[in-house]
Order: C-alpha cells, then structure tokens, then sequence
C-alpha cells in the first residue's frame, strides 16, 4: 500500500481517500486500512468488468499450471 500511494497521482481516488482520514486525524494503521479496501475495491471492480467483456474464457493449459496432478 505504501508503494501504491509513493507512485499514484493526488487526483486518483485510493490517494484522495487517504488524505482525507489523514486530515480528519485518524491513526495511521486505520487510514492505511481504508485505502488497501478502497484499492481492493476499485481493483475488484476492473476485473470483474473485464472479465464480464470476454463472450467465453479462454481455456486454461492445466500442465503448464503446474497445477494437474498425475496419480
């Protein structure tokens, strides 16, 4: 979180969010908290609209996972 917010613009919400707790005079773990559930929220939110954009997921290769296990 503290990496996201070192490199985001001030316009961008997470950030705006942020600032405003750190103005209301909120300690710091409560207002880090609320901006690593705002960016999980927004980014949440991007995924889902992508992935409902896609007709039909592609199929996944399971043996290039590494995840198909052979008994």
């Amino acid at each position: 979180m503290k990496t996201h917010l070192q490199r985001t613009p001030a316009d961008e919400p997470v950030f705006r969010l942020l600032d405003k707790k750190r103005t209301e005079g909120k300690p710091h773990f409560v207002y880090m908290t609320a901006a690593g559930n705002k960016f999980l929220r927004c980014y949440y939110g991007k995924v889902t609209a992508y992935f409902s954009t896609l007709e039909v997921l592609p199929p996944v290769d399971m043996n290039s996972t590494g995840l198909h296990h052979t008994d």
